[in-house]
């Protein structure tokens, strides 16, 4: 694993989130495990923790999912 890339994510329900993204590669498998962590103690970590609870909220019924990203594969985009 390399140095950290960063992407800022246009959350619909959050809005701007700056995160440090790593991507995992296992070498004897195609297998990549992509984690997106925010600074600790930063406004962004605490909109990341409001979209896990939005999140979490949909996947029960609570709330609409309309906060989701799509389209995104990697933290090369």
């Amino acid at each position: 694993m390399g140095p950290s890339k960063h992407k800022t994510v246009d959350h619909p329900a959050v809005g701007r989130i700056t995160l440090d993204c790593d991507t995992l590669v296992v070498a004897a498998d195609d297998l990549r495990i992509t984690l997106y962590t925010a600074e600790p103690g930063t406004e962004h970590a605490d909109r990341l923790a409001l979209s896990v609870v939005l999140g979490a909220r949909a996947l029960i019924g609570l709330g609409p999912a309309r906060h989701s990203v799509t389209g995104h594969r990697s933290c090369n985009r």
